[in-house]
């Protein structure tokens, strides 16, 4: 913008230096236009606008990027990441349960020690390790990373004494932009180990001080998570004090980015018990049509979109789960029972993951038996209910009974089939570790955008900056052919006034001169008789006067107006010139000083001034002062650059105070203001 403004800012100079000469000439208008497109041009490339969509490109930059062949390969990837992107879970993390994670105390060193193992209580096979960050939405953080350490290392042990082996240890700079990620380390190869030790080298800065927090860790071993319930243990005892933060939430399966769930929108919210049932026990059981060996079970809280947005909607305050070969649960297993006397805290819309047993059982429920409230009716809903047995989800499309449902054809997302659809309220359910790969593809995904973003920015900023010296080069080219045509055409005019001004005084000097001279010469010849009346003589004597004046003053026109440059040393021979033939039957005694006179020139408006200001003094002699005796000094001083005339006489003089002063002494007067000098008259 601002060399714009200095290119406009230059045309108009040139214009109203040129005074519209251009337009006298094809070329020049020509050459105006093409510069005046060029500046369009650039005004255009700094001023357009973008595209509402941020990976697109405006107008000009996909001319620009025409350019450069680099920018149509990077816009074209640019273009196809967020097709990419649709295709994979979204990361929206948030606070959706009352857990938050694990939070170390405040330290006052950056790299204070700490360390943290998660013992999974046997040694067992790795596949992979994530660490979930903690997000805490406050006026002084913005949620995304909160607490995650800047530089850590992970290592896994077979015993509490046994040696560590290293997992990894990101760079400082790796981990600097992660945000709400989970961090995903694979274990190229099979590992084994009993305890994840998490060791913190460098803390995460929170105002005047030091700390680290987690939300989730897991531990993944095919498609289960082993670190679920896990012993979490510190040598640092010290630990943030406050709701929502333990050592035990470390591994408890609550984190802010939620279910495992990919963008495929669910059909269904899931089962819900009737509202208006005044049962005090309610139970959802599950048919799996034949006995399977039970290695998990998987609750997914309701999160419906019919409803107010509500994480946990319906999960029961006191629950238990169960296991039987029989519907009628005679000799029930049960493979979780909450704690009496205190509500399960609610997981949000984080999945509830229970233990199982590898016994077969073929029916297995959920009996509540205390209930979440919504409107004063005790609800109880679920969105998923799944069974793992050999890494697969029998429950999938099976048989479902239930104490009471809620079926209403203004609400058809809800019912019991739904329970075992393969959704919860708002997405497709899928396997942890395709959860986990697909956020880090979206990872590195994003972060590859940001380079291309940065790459293309850096390609249009280079091809512009080419582009521009290109157009400035050109712009200058055109202001150089046009300020080159300029003073041509000035030189051209310049040198026809010249040789129209020697015309001129050729034809002042030949035709008038002459004609003045012969009515001199006529004039003078006819006062030589004897015969003329006196009436007549005086006639003729004043015709002859005037024409001796005449002729003097044209010479001194067209010594002004000559061609070649004027100097002082040219002005004051003039002078003396003037001042003898003036005062020819008047003694006066010429003085120029110095005698060497450096060659200064003088302008035109300075020598017609000066002559006629001399012209002025020299006549009042003549005419007035009766003088017999006139001294005149021209004279200038080289360091003070002034010149001076200075003309004494000694003829009758006058009164300063008295006189009439007429136009000769105030035209004096002016001229020397003019010239930016001044006038002194000493006279008696």
């Amino acid at each position: 913008m601002i060399f714009s403004n200095w290119i406009l800012d230059l045309f108009v100079k040139v214009l109203k230096y040129n005074r519209g000469r251009y337009a006298k000439s094809l070329t020049i208008k020509t050459v105006f236009k093409i510069s005046g497109s060029i500046l369009f041009l650039l005004l255009a490339m700094s001023l357009w606008g973008k595209d509402e969509s941020p990976d697109a490109m405006s107008p000009v930059e996909k001319i620009i990027a025409q350019v450069h062949p680099k920018l149509n390969e990077i816009q074209k990837e640019l273009e196809s990441i967020p097709v990419k992107l649709e295709a994979l879970p979204r990361l929206e993390p948030n606070n959706r349960s009352f857990s938050n994670g694990y939070h170390s105390a405040l330290f006052f060193d950056s790299d204070h020690p700490l360390e943290i193992d998660i013992d999974l209580g046997k040694i067992q096979s790795i596949d992979a390790v994530v660490l979930i960050p903690a997000f805490i939405q406050t006026p002084l953080f913005k949620g995304e990373g909160y607490g995650f350490p800047q530089s850590f290392c992970v290592e896994v042990l077979d015993g509490p004494q046994s040696e560590a082996r290293l997992l990894a240890e990101p760079s400082e700079s790796e981990i600097q932009s992660w945000g709400a990620y989970p961090y995903l380390i694979k274990c190229k190869q099979s590992i084994k180990g009993r305890i994840i030790r998490i060791r913190t080298l460098k803390h995460w800065n929170t105002l005047e001080h030091w700390t680290t927090a987690f939300s989730e860790i897991m531990v993944l071993q095919g498609r289960k998570n082993i670190a679920n319930g896990a012993l979490v243990s510190s040598k640092e005892p010290r630990q943030l004090s406050l709701p929502g933060w333990h050592l035990s939430h470390f591994t408890d399966g609550q984190s802010p980015l939620g279910p495992p769930v990919s963008p495929i929108t669910s059909p269904s919210n899931g089962i819900l018990c009737n509202t208006n049932a005044k049962s005090p026990i309610k139970w959802i059981t599950i048919d799996l049509g034949q006995a399977y060996k039970i290695e998990e079970i998987v609750l997914f809280p309701s999160r419906p979109t019919d409803f107010a947005d509500n994480p946990g909607h319906g999960f029961p305050l006191s629950f238990q789960v169960q296991g039987s070969m029989e519907s009628s649960f005679q000799d029930p297993h049960t493979f979780f029972k909450s704690q009496k006397g205190t509500d399960y805290p609610s997981p949000g819309d984080n999945p509830v993951t229970i233990a199982g047993t590898n016994t077969e059982f073929r029916f297995l429920r959920l009996i509540a038996d205390k209930f979440f409230t919504s409107a004063s009716r005790n609800v109880l809903s679920l969105s998923e209910f799944q069974i793992y047995s050999e890494g697969q989800n029998v429950a999938l499309g099976k048989k479902v009974f239930s104490s009471d449902s809620f079926e209403n054809e203004s609400y058809p997302r809800w019912r019991p089939a739904a329970v075992v659809d393969g959704f919860n309220s708002q997405n497709k359910l899928i396997e942890l570790p395709a959860w986990f790969n697909q956020l880090e593809t979206r990872r590195l995904l994003e972060k590859r955008m940001e380079e291309l973003f940065i790459q293309r920015a850096e390609g249009l900023a280079y091809t512009i900056t080419v582009l521009a010296v290109l157009l400035v080069v050109a712009i200058s080219v055109s202001l150089a052919f046009m300020f080159f045509l300029s003073v041509r055409s000035g030189l051209k005019r310049k040198t026809v006034i010249l040789k129209l001004r020697e015309q001129i005084s050729q034809d002042l000097h030949d035709e008038i001169g002459s004609q003045l001279g012969g009515i001199a010469l006529l004039t003078e010849g006819a006062l030589m008789r004897t015969d003329l009346c006196d009436e007549l003589r005086q006639d003729l004597v004043i015709i002859n006067e005037v024409s001796t004046s005449t002729t003097e003053s044209m010479r001194d026109i067209i010594w002004l107006t000559k061609t070649e440059e004027s100097n002082i040393n040219d002005l004051f021979t003039h002078l003396s010139s003037i001042s003898r033939r003036m005062l020819s039957k008047t003694e006066c005694h010429i003085e120029i000083k110095p005698k060497n006179i450096p060659t200064i020139p003088i302008s035109l408006e300075m020598r017609r001034h000066l002559l006629l200001a001399y012209k002025e003094m020299v006549h009042n002699i003549r005419k007035h002062a009766e003088a017999k005796k006139v001294d005149i000094e021209l004279s200038y001083e080289s360091g003070s650059r002034q010149l001076s005339i200075k003309v004494s006489d000694d003829g009758v003089g006058f009164d300063m105070d008295s006189i009439n002063r007429g136009y000769g002494l105030n035209n004096l007067e002016q001229r020397a203001k003019t010239l930016g000098g001044s006038l002194n008259i000493s006279s008696t």
